[in-house]
């Protein structure tokens, strides 16, 4: 099995910039995968640990990251604009050349890959001034306290609830268009319902659930819950015992 390491610029003073450049990274990752080729992404593997709080910068990583390259069986150079500038690909080709591998130079439509990333924030806000345009239209703001939206949330969540109940496991798995079709609407309930109380709260909807996966990460680490599905007081309450 031949793997691949997908080489990427990611320093940058603008910290959009680089979170793009990672994103992509890990974009172009899954679609080789999805094509059948292995690749390792340091910057899929790095910007995410970094998040976690092992921090550091290019010369941090870069024994690890060259480690892993010597062990790969080509290099893919991913020309992102500004490629040629990056210490951090410069220094990878240079030890692919160094010790004999391939060297595959990728180009991508960088653009739509950016617009592909911009599009969900945007969408958000998008959706947010409609719905809130769409209440106030209505006189419904009035209604619209933390409790009743809560409240709501749960209605809603319950009416989405009732399109599975009783369903086996399998049968959950719904394929019929007309069922999929009612389940959406619920769904885009659930979610309007959701963003509304974000917003209400002053709460941005993606930071937290951006932020509440870093610290579940934390709570359910790899080595102790791959494959449980055990609440993690479990994985602590073992630690306190050794």
């Amino acid at each position: 099995m031949e793997v691949s390491y997908l080489a990427c610029p990611y320093s940058d003073p603008d910290p959009k910039i680089k979170e793009a450049r990672a994103s992509i990274a890990t974009k172009v990752t899954y679609e080789l995968l999805r094509q059948g080729r292995f690749v390792y992404s340091p910057l899929t593997h790095n910007v995410p640990v970094d998040r976690l709080g092992i921090h550091g910068d290019w010369m941090t990583w870069k024994d690890f990251d060259h480690t892993m390259l010597k062990k790969c069986g080509r290099l893919i150079v991913l020309k992102l604009h500004g490629w040629e500038n990056s210490r951090g690909v410069a220094a990878e080709i240079d030890c692919a050349r160094k010790n004999g591998l391939p060297i595959e130079w990728m180009e991508i439509d960088e653009e739509k890959y950016f617009r592909s990333l911009a599009n969900p924030d945007s969408s958000h806000k998008e959706l947010l001034e409609r719905m809130l345009t769409f209440y106030a239209e209505r006189d419904w703001s009035q209604y619209h306290s933390p409790k009743n939206l809560v409240m709501n949330l749960a209605v809603e969540v319950g009416e989405l609830m009732e399109s599975f109940r009783w369903l086996t496991e399998a049968q959950s798995f719904v394929e019929s268009p007309e069922e999929l079709n009612k389940i959406k609407d619920e769904i885009g309930d659930v979610f309007t319902v959701l963003l509304h109380l974000s917003h209400t709260l002053g709460i941005d909807l993606i930071e937290a659930s951006k932020e509440k996966l870093c610290k579940t990460a934390k709570k359910y680490p790899v080595e102790k819950c791959k494959g449980l599905a055990h609440k993690y007081t479990k994985y602590e309450m073992a630690d306190d015992k050794r």
